[in-house]
């Protein structure tokens, strides 16, 4: 059986996912970094083309990965499009770098971190 303990509400899922983007706007590393739990792990065929990895592991290897995303897309801003949520995840469907859409799977933690994320881009 699934516990419910930490379900995230509908409400708490859309305050998640704005504050989620108005970080990344700022482009502050500390402030993204932030949102992440220490042992985050991103799954990402961006991060594949930038660092030759499709998984990336632990915060420090993420920040950098962030950092270096940054300087290649120094205009990056995320526009919100919708929400979806199911018990500890969040799925942010957004315009990110060259206005491509993309899907981000959030897998969050107690404190509401991010503890796993899935970044899924449209097919053209």
């Amino acid at each position: 059986m699934v516990e419910l303990k930490n379900v995230i509400s509908k409400k708490e899922a859309k305050d998640l996912a704005n504050h989620h983007c108005s970080v990344w706007n700022t482009h502050i590393i500390n402030s993204i970094m932030d949102l992440y739990d220490d042992n985050v792990e991103l799954f990402s065929p961006l991060a594949e083309r930038i660092t030759g990895k499709f998984n990336i592991k632990g915060k420090d290897n993420v920040q950098q990965y962030f950092l270096t995303g940054i300087n290649k897309y120094p205009d990056l801003q995320f526009k919100l499009i919708n929400v979806f949520v199911c018990l500890d995840t969040i799925v942010l469907h957004m315009e990110g770098a060259g206005k491509a859409r993309l899907a981000e799977v959030l897998f969050l933690n107690d404190e509401r971190r991010i503890k796993k994320v899935m970044a899924h881009y449209e097919c053209e």
